[in-house]
């Protein structure tokens, strides 16, 4: 199993060039941290703009075929990691992918952190709790 989240998760940020996606579920007052899951080297995505809960986990082969049926080109050095939510699943292909736990601003996107070498890194904005 990978990483398990009642939460809700919204397509927050993609970013073409350096393939990295940013799905995060935002601060509230129930919740005082944003939880972000960081895609890099990105592939292939296959998911709604809201995802209800998730289970993160690396697809099976019977997934692997579900992929392929839906667009994606088996790659290497690519994993494809199945999102599930309620009775739904979908799929992102990617090199790796880490959540973390911070306290950005609502406008604030982890991605501007990731990879950068001029801002602070990434670890240093909040805690890992799921790296790939």
């Amino acid at each position: 199993m990978g990483f398990v989240s009642e939460r809700s998760f919204k397509l927050w940020n993609y970013n073409v060039s350096h393939k990295q996606l940013l799905l995060r579920s935002p601060q509230s007052e129930d919740c005082p941290d944003n939880i972000d899951v960081i895609f890099w080297g990105v592939e292939f995505i296959q998911i709604p703009s809201l995802l209800v809960g998730i289970e993160l986990r690396q697809a099976s082969s019977a997934d692997l075929q579900a992929a392929t049926d839906s667009g994606h080109n088996d790659s290497l050095g690519v994993i494809v990691v199945r999102i599930d939510s309620g009775s739904d699943h979908f799929f992102v292909a990617c090199a790796g992918y880490k959540v973390l736990r911070n306290c950005l601003d609502l406008f604030e996107s982890s991605l501007y952190y990731f990879g950068s070498n001029e801002s602070p890194s990434i670890e240093s904005l909040g805690e890992t709790l799921y790296h790939s």
